[in-house]
């Protein structure tokens, strides 16, 4: 049978840390063309959780084509803003993958001498090349008590770094995925994104790489 569609949504407050927030959250569909991003759909909801989580675990598997050539940095997945307007754009963080095939978390911690701004990093040559032609889980786990902001591949750590200020987190920051953030676009396929609230343990990041393959190859 055909799907019946109702207006009935959930509450669209939700109260979080003791606040209450208007509860609409939406996300924009975009696709490489010509390079630059078209727009394909732009969907919005109510009553989903927030997308900004103090401690979060982001994960994706992904296949980089073995037979692309890189000649900088291609952009994996990570969170920020684009200015199609005037070709600017700002980053949270930003996973890539490096020419070589290693990964790269590049982004901003908080700048605690001047409100508002924020302090650069980047941390290169994150474990073996994944471009391999296999597929790989990938994650990027922060935790905020600790501040420590790890990088994990097929379940195994293989980066983590203890920030000396808070993740920079602009709440007007968007999700992206294989473009953007002035790096090359990501070749190959992405599959099973997963954003939680939550830093997952290495044995959850080990369920998810079993359980996400088995879905992937079956």
């Amino acid at each position: 049978p055909a799907p019946v569609y109702g207006k009935e949504r959930v509450s669209r407050w939700i109260v979080e840390n003791g606040v209450k927030i208007n509860n609409v959250l939406s996300i924009s569909c975009l696709a490489p063309a010509a390079g630059n991003a078209s727009l394909l759909q732009t969907k919005e909801w109510y009553g989903m959780p927030s997308l900004h989580p103090e401690s979060w675990t982001l994960e994706a598997f992904v296949k980089p084509d073995a037979s692309a050539v890189r000649s900088g940095n291609a952009f994996i997945v990570g969170r920020g803003r684009y200015n199609p307007t005037a070709n600017t754009y700002w980053k949270d963080f930003a996973l890539y993958l490096q020419p070589d095939g290693k990964l790269g978390l590049a982004g901003r911690r908080v700048n605690p001498d001047a409100v508002g701004s924020g302090i650069d990093y980047d941390y290169p040559d994150l474990g073996t090349s994944i471009a391999d032609g296999k597929w790989h889980h990938v994650a990027v786990t922060y935790d905020k008590p600790t501040r420590a902001l790890a990088v994990w591949v097929d379940a195994a750590k293989v980066s983590e770094q203890v920030l000396a200020s808070d993740q920079f987190d602009n709440l007007k920051g968007r999700y992206h995925f294989a473009q953007g953030f002035g790096m090359e676009a990501y070749v190959g396929s992405i599959d099973e994104v997963r954003l939680t609230g939550a830093v997952l343990s290495a044995d959850e990041l080990l369920k998810a790489y079993h359980t996400g393959l088995a879905i992937i190859l079956r």
